[in-house]
């Protein structure tokens, strides 16, 4: 799996990337942009080098179509919650804009399985994913509950 790539989920599932690094937590994102607009993985990582950053931050982005899209390598640290970086997968959906709930139904799917994908792994727990404002007050992304959605929601996606 290289940097860009696009998976659909099932090839995705099916192609799993070894993951080396410990990881501790799962960080869920948006993009802060409108969720029809066509944004990807470049694009964010064009606004991540504005801000100084090498590369995108994020290890994945679920485009609007509950696509994968491969973002930073997912063994390398991340960039995407300062202060909590190392050993935090991070997630982003396409979406979000002005502080608004935009995820698909695809999106909402693509998410809960590979949550459950991580936890039937053992690399995460339910009690180790996170939104970005969980951990950091001043932030509204991912504009949803993630820990309701772990707990409670995910089943409605799991077919």
């Amino acid at each position: 799996m290289k940097k860009f790539d696009i998976f659909t989920l099932e090839e995705f599932l099916k192609n799993f990337p070894t993951i080396t690094q410990k990881l501790t937590r799962c960080t869920i994102h948006v993009s802060d942009s409108p969720v029809n607009r066509g944004d990807k993985a470049e694009q964010i990582e064009l606004w991540h080098k504005q801000r100084g950053f090498k590369e995108i931050g994020y290890h994945l982005v679920i485009l609007p179509n509950g696509d994968v899209q491969i973002g930073r390598d997912i063994n390398k640290t991340g960039a995407h919650v300062g202060g909590f970086n190392t050993g935090n997968l991070g997630i982003c959906l396409i979406g979000g804009f002005k502080g608004k709930d935009e995820r698909t139904d695809e999106q909402k799917k693509t998410l809960a399985y590979l949550i459950v994908e991580l936890i039937d792994k053992k690399i995460l727990s339910q009690e180790q994913f996170f939104g970005h404002t969980d951990l950091d007050k001043r932030k509204t992304c991912p504009n949803f509950d993630v820990k309701k959605f772990v707990k409670e929601e995910i089943g409605n996606y799991i077919f």
